[in-house]
């Protein structure tokens, strides 16, 4: 998704692409907690470990944008811009049908195990007709395709019960007032609608 993007700013600005915990080569740490303020956590430690230099613009996009917000509530002084969108960060949100399957014990672990290929690609075209079958096989059989991202996805979404948000509303006004926050959003999004 960002490979494209990054090849038409890397030229003008130092850019880092990461991988979610449990997604494509990534490992899942073994101390790593599936819980918001721990996304946030996360990317600090990306950070720090990489000596990004602070503040910088934070760009973001679905899961990442959650880990990104949560990142910038909490280490607000390391970010000057967040750009991002399609992604939920608020109590008032309602998780799309899917997410809603997924959170649910028994239920999830079932529509993954069912998941294949053409059940993806069928979803994917619906929820974003400008993908191409390419782009979507190439997802689904680097990503999709495995266990572990799977399960990954069934423990993301059981962490990010709306109402979890709450506790970052406070922060998220602070950081607002500090530093320029931007939304890009689909206008057909019909995951996450603006």
């Amino acid at each position: 998704l960002w490979r494209p993007l990054l090849k038409e700013v890397s030229s003008d600005y130092r850019c880092y692409l990461t991988d979610l915990p449990g997604f494509y080569r990534s490992e899942i740490p073994q101390d790593y907690r599936f819980e918001l303020k721990a996304y946030g956590q996360y990317v600090n430690q990306l950070v720090e470990t990489l000596e990004i230099p602070t503040p910088f613009t934070l760009v973001a996009h679905d899961w990442g944008g959650i880990f990104a917000l949560s990142f910038a509530c909490q280490f607000p002084e390391k970010v000057k811009r967040v750009v991002g969108g399609s992604f939920p960060f608020s109590h008032l949100y309602k998780w799309h049908p899917w997410a809603r399957v997924w959170q649910t014990p028994i239920l999830g672990e079932l529509s993954m195990l069912l998941a294949n290929k053409h059940v993806f690609r069928w979803e994917m075209k619906r929820g974003g007709a400008l993908l191409t079958t390419e782009q979507i096989d190439h997802t689904y059989s680097h990503k999709l395709s495995q266990w572990k991202t799977r399960s990954t996805i069934l423990k993301l979404y059981r962490s990010a019960d709306p109402r979890k948000f709450l506790v970052f509303q406070n922060d998220l006004e602070r950081l607002s007032a500090r530093c320029n926050i931007e939304a890009v959003w689909g206008q057909k999004d019909k995951y996450v609608p603006s």
